[in-house]
């Protein structure tokens, strides 16, 4: 799921832009000011309180503000979703026999229980499921997007990486009349056959971002600093600067930085060690946003190891690493998104771009689920909103039983 950043098609980040005020002195109006003031009729100032005064409760009044905002749209949210939303409408007929799919998965540890979601997936409607690694580069994933196209499959599946960097065998696929369906992208499909399908798009980032900014402001009290660690993807990007415009609309008292890791690094004390770093170089940050559970796995061990206390974890997609640390009380809390969920889903989207024979775009219809130390289910496994997705999607299908 690596993109070069020369191909990242992210949209910057909106900071307000401030206008300087030039003021002109009026002479006139000092004399006279002076004037009441040697007379002892007028005051040439306000008492020195007044100003500090107001500016004080101008700041409480903008705290309140942003935590009833906070509040206001975390409330949906403190119960987990326990069914589909009501637009997972039943296809109209059992998906055809006989069909196949290929996953393209990348080197990042998240992609392996997102394989795994599909093959279940595949098995439920008994299609044939085929699993082909590349390493990262996009000269190595145009190599097995041909090879998959060349197996002729019915379906195509990849995650995060746009359609310009596969442009050509995604053409060759439509050619070929099979339908690709792409995960984590900001793109919309471009028709049926070929890419017809999104899940987990631009909508549902914006919305991951929206939601851990409000519950970031609502932690800390509208006064929190964060700092955000992402990977070289444009759909991250898209969610990160969801997440810094709610701020900055919102909280005049926080700051946010955002620093970007390399895949390679994902899961390895490189990526730890750079975490520490920043925070070592700026104190007054004690909020870390990992956008998916890799990037601060190890974390809590580091921080430990280098002395750091008071820093509050969380972030979006968790894997196993960080639903443990929600458990134990070292994360604070996770954007529950689902890697099985997504896996069921991508399918899900190629099976109604097959029945209608129209793209299906990111609808933004999407279970997310706020996980807390008090909200996550008992147990080791990692949760899924909502928890009976399976049984759901295969009802949806009609494959039950």
């Amino acid at each position: 799921m690596s993109v070069p950043p020369a191909q990242s098609q992210s949209r910057p980040i909106r900071r307000p832009r401030f206008r300087p005020l030039i003021v002109g002195a009026v002479v006139a109006g000092v004399a006279l000011l002076a004037a009441c003031s040697a007379s002892g009729s007028g005051t040439s100032a306000d008492p020195p309180g007044d100003a500090q005064t107001t500016t004080t409760a101008s700041a409480a009044a903008t705290t309140s503000a942003c935590m009833a905002a906070a509040d206001a749209y975390l409330k949906p949210y403190q119960q987990l979703e326990t069914t589909l939303p009501a637009s997972y409408a039943p296809l109209q007929t059992k998906p055809p026999a006989g069909g196949s799919i290929v996953h393209l998965i990348g080197p990042l540890p998240d992609e392996i229980p997102l394989s795994q979601a599909q093959q279940a997936a595949a098995q439920a409607i008994g299609w044939k499921f085929t699993a082909l690694s590349f390493n990262g580069t996009v000269e190595d994933l145009d190599a097995k997007f041909e090879e998959a196209v060349a197996m002729k499959p019915t379906m195509i599946t990849l995650s995060g990486f746009p359609l310009a960097t596969i442009a050509n065998p995604v053409a060759a696929a439509k050619k070929a009349g099979i339908v690709v369906v792409l995960a984590d992208v900001a793109d919309e499909p471009t028709g049926y056959p070929g890419f017809a399908a999104v899940v987990e798009g631009g909508v549902v980032y914006n919305k991951v971002g929206e939601l851990n900014a409000y519950e970031f402001m609502h932690d800390s009290d509208c006064r929190g600093n964060v700092a955000i660690f992402s990977l070289p993807y444009p759909i991250l990007t898209v969610g990160t600067n969801a997440f810094t415009e709610t701020v900055h609309q919102h909280c005049p008292a926080c700051t946010v930085s955002v620093s970007e890791l390399q895949d390679s690094d994902v899961g390895t004390a490189a990526a730890t060690s750079e975490i520490v770093t920043k925070l070592q170089s700026d104190p007054a940050t004690t909020y870390v946003y990992g956008v998916i559970g890799s990037v601060v796995s190890g974390l809590t061990a580091a921080l430990r190891q280098s002395g750091l206390s008071g820093i509050t974890v969380f972030g979006a997609d968790p894997n196993t690493d960080a639903i443990a640390a929600i458990r134990n009380g070292t994360n604070k809390w996770w954007v529950q998104y689902g890697l099985q969920f997504n896996g069921w889903s991508m399918i899900d989207a190629g099976l109604r771009a097959m029945e209608t024979h129209k793209p299906v775009p990111d609808s933004g219809d999407y279970p997310l689920g706020l996980l807390t130390k008090e909200s996550t289910p008992a147990g080791t496994s990692l949760p899924v909103v909502p928890a009976n997705y399976q049984q759901e999607f295969e009802a949806l299908w009609h494959v039950s039983g």
